[in-house]
């Protein structure tokens, strides 16, 4: 288990504290008062970790972006990029895509807030949105489009991002809203069966709508 200094315990209660705060109720509207409260520190401890608020809000989304930021995406391309000359290549390359995805979003250990602090941040035009889409959404949609690009050349130029928000939005669904399911489900995680699950239903259906191999996928393993 890590350790921190007295320092660092503070600056990440603090992160922690604003994290949480701006899941429920947006950036906007998260005071420093309020974040000092639920952090059990000084208001001043604010100022003297991060020389205000707006940089303890860029701390937080580099917290909340991290998997999705540190998920190399060249590495993930380089991995599928040469099975793309097959049909079954392609549907391995799609599955690729698809589990690197999952794994960014869902790997253990990840703050429960950070993705409900994305979904917040993408509601709103300022430059906290600008930093999430330039560092995690352009990038990823890119690689996305990339992949069906060559899956199906003859997609027009709008299609390509159409089938990407069709893999992605049930991912993001279930990040953004992960308290309702879980509550509904009754439990406190995502587990391993249920992510294998999700990702084999969404590569199946675009495996078929594309015409390519249906790989084994979940019941396999």
């Amino acid at each position: 288990m890590t350790t921190y200094s007295t320092g660092e315990g503070t600056r990440r209660a603090l992160i922690e504290a604003a994290g949480e705060l701006a899941a429920e109720v947006g950036f906007s509207s998260v005071s420093t008062r309020a974040v000092a409260t639920r952090a059990g520190e000084n208001a001043g401890s604010i100022h003297y970790h991060f020389g205000g608020k707006g940089n303890l809000f860029e701390a937080v989304l580099l917290e909340a972006t991290k998997p999705m930021r540190e998920e190399v995406l060249a590495d993930v391309v380089a991995v599928y990029e040469p099975l793309l000359a097959t049909a079954a290549g392609r549907a391995r390359a799609l599955r690729i895509f698809v589990h690197a995805m999952i794994e960014a979003l869902f790997r253990d250990g990840e703050p429960a807030w950070a993705c409900r602090v994305v979904y917040q941040v993408l509601r709103k035009a300022g430059p906290l949105r600008d930093f999430v889409v330039e560092k995690v959404v352009d990038p990823w949609l890119c690689a996305a489009e990339g992949l069906f690009r060559a899956i199906d050349p003859g997609l027009t130029e709008e299609e390509p991002l159409l089938h990407s928000f069709l893999v992605a939005m049930p991912i993001y669904f279930h990040a953004d809203y992960m308290d309702v399911i879980l509550d509904r489900m009754g439990l406190d995680g995502y587990g391993t069966a249920y992510l294998a699950k999700l990702e084999d239903r969404i590569v199946w259906q675009t495996q078929r709508y594309f015409g390519l191999p249906c790989d084994g996928g979940e019941r396999n393993r």
